[in-house]
């Protein structure tokens, strides 16, 4: 085998390393972002409608989710005057789909809190 091939093979291997570090790096980093504001569908259900807003507040994550504030445009209009926060649903690693919870929030209160396919 000649030098040039031997270099070749070489470069190739380093790209197709940096291609999988690449990879496995993105991977992680999009379930910690996806990760970082989401909710338990047990903290879901223990929320309810009517509850003050402080209340609400503190079983959520501080960070609102980047990913559920990018399905926003797609959902239905919040009530009217609504303050609303939104948060992906914790899923395992075989789901299709990231459900997003919306809280929203009038008066103090939560008048609604859905989830959004």
């Amino acid at each position: 085998m000649s030098k040039a091939v031997k270099v070749g093979l070489w470069v190739v291997g380093g790209l197709v390393v940096l291609v999988v570090a690449g990879l496995v790096i993105g991977g992680y980093l999009l379930y910690d972002k996806l990760d970082e504001g989401s909710i338990t569908e047990e903290t879901y259900a223990s929320i309810q409608v009517g509850q003050a807003e402080s209340a609400v507040v503190r079983q959520l994550p501080r960070q609102q989710s980047d990913l559920a504030m990018a399905a926003v445009e797609e959902t239905p209009a919040p009530p009217k005057g609504a303050d609303c926060r939104y948060h992906a649903a914790k899923i395992d690693a075989a789901s299709d789909s990231v459900p997003v919870h919306r809280f929203c929030f009038v008066g103090g209160r939560l008048t609604e809190k859905t989830t959004l396919e």
